[in-house]
């Protein structure tokens, strides 16, 4: 929401408005998550999941990649088409990962 506000605000108004919205969101979330979220810390430690590390970096950079680069290139170019293929096999890669990790990054409850 803070880049689609704080354009709208940068074309009805003056651009140093734009630079309102993300402080508020930001101060919105800080207060959001100091009442509402947990503390995760474990107390006997956790290990860094390396599978689950790699695999949510490159998806998400491939998949950052592709989508900016996508309408210049062209949707269908080799290049966008395979950084889309390399971020739809990382991240269900990151998703076979976090289920089998002895201490994931991210744990499902329903």
């Amino acid at each position: 929401m803070g880049p689609l506000s704080s354009g709208v605000l940068a074309t009805v108004a003056d651009f140093r408005w734009a630079f309102v919205p993300p402080v508020v969101l930001g101060l919105a979330v800080a207060v959001a998550c100091w009442k509402l979220v947990t503390d995760s810390k474990a107390p006997e430690g956790r290990a860094l999941d390396w599978p689950g590390q790699i695999t949510i970096a490159v998806g998400l950079t491939a998949l950052l990649w592709g989508i900016i680069e996508g309408g210049d290139r062209g949707w269908g170019s080799a290049a966008i088409v395979g950084a889309l293929a390399l971020a739809a096999v990382a991240l269900a890669g990151f998703v076979v990962a976090e289920t089998r990790a002895a201490s994931p990054m991210f744990t499902w409850t329903c």
